[in-house]
């Protein structure tokens, strides 16, 4: 049988104007209830309730505000009467990098990752029907690595390619490196289905890229023994790109996440075609 807790503001009515209309907030099973009564009046914290495990509702007969606090994922930064806007910083990702390149090139997903957050400021609009929508800033560092025989080239008009290392030469690795800022719009929808305590949800968006910065670092032993690298920056790095997101949240600090985008890493007609696909998990405080 499902139990209801209802706490009626006319409990405090001799610290509330006549003015105001009473109100009333119902919790279906909640996971705790404290009542604490002492000389300067009675306050009362309810922790979790059955569409919610992190929802916190605190009231104090001395204010004339009650307190509410809910955790959708990600840490909150604001204390709201009404859990509808939030600001969160959210999704610290690692993931591994692969998607189209040619075979040849010889990258090595294992050892191509990238680490970002999703939302270093974001602004999170929570509705009654167990959504919500977050967009704001965020980073995100992709590194591609290749340790075989092949190489990035560059070409004087900045046109990447590959190729081999030189005659005589020990190949080390040869590796991409992007910096982007990224503008996520992410819509999330939570499930009746509960994994470890936890809602299942899951979320799809877009990502708008900005890839600020980008490198191509390669590494050889000459003939000598000597460690020699070569790192070059003036390339046809695409600026602007556009990422689709689609993740499941597993538990209440953790989700699975992908991300794809149709558009070409690199510009130019006769640099080699290369795009974005990662995979990895996602941490919420």
């Amino acid at each position: 049988m499902k139990h209801y807790i209802i706490i009626a503001a006319l409990a405090c009515a001799a610290s509330v104007s006549a003015a105001e209309p009473d109100s009333v907030i119902i919790f279906e099973r909640p996971d705790l209830v404290i009542v604490t009564e002492n000389p300067s009046g009675t306050s009362i914290a309810i922790s979790g309730s059955n569409d919610d495990g992190h929802y916190n509702y605190n009231f104090d007969s001395n204010s004339n505000n009650a307190t509410i606090l809910s955790n959708e994922g990600g840490l909150s930064l604001t204390r709201r009467r009404h859990p509808e806007f939030d600001i969160v910083v959210d999704g610290f990702d690692f993931g591994f990098v692969g998607g189209q390149a040619p075979s040849a090139l010889d990258l090595e997903q294992g050892k191509s990752f990238e680490l970002g957050i999703l939302h270093v400021l974001g602004f999170r609009y929570i509705n009654s029907h167990g959504n919500y929508l977050t967009f704001g800033p965020g980073i995100v560092w992709r590194n591609r690595r290749t340790t075989g025989n092949t190489r990035f080239t560059v070409s004087d008009d900045g046109i990447v390619g590959y190729g081999t290392y030189a005659d005589g030469v020990t190949p080390r690795f040869s590796r991409l490196k992007v910096f982007s800022l990224q503008f996520p719009l992410i819509w999330s929808q939570k499930t009746p289905l509960r994994i470890f305590d936890t809602r299942l949800a899951f979320s799809v968006g877009a990502i708008a890229n900005w890839n600020a910065h980008g490198s191509i670092l390669t590494s050889w032993t000459d003939e000598n023994g000597d460690k020699v690298k070569e790192n070059i920056t003036d390339f046809g790095l695409r600026r602007f790109s556009v990422d689709f997101y689609a993740s499941v949240r597993v538990c209440s600090f953790l989700r699975i996440y992908a991300r794809y985008s149709p558009y070409k890493i690199f510009t130019g007609s006769g640099s080699v075609a290369m795009k974005n696909f990662s995979t990895g998990i996602s941490l919420a405080l």
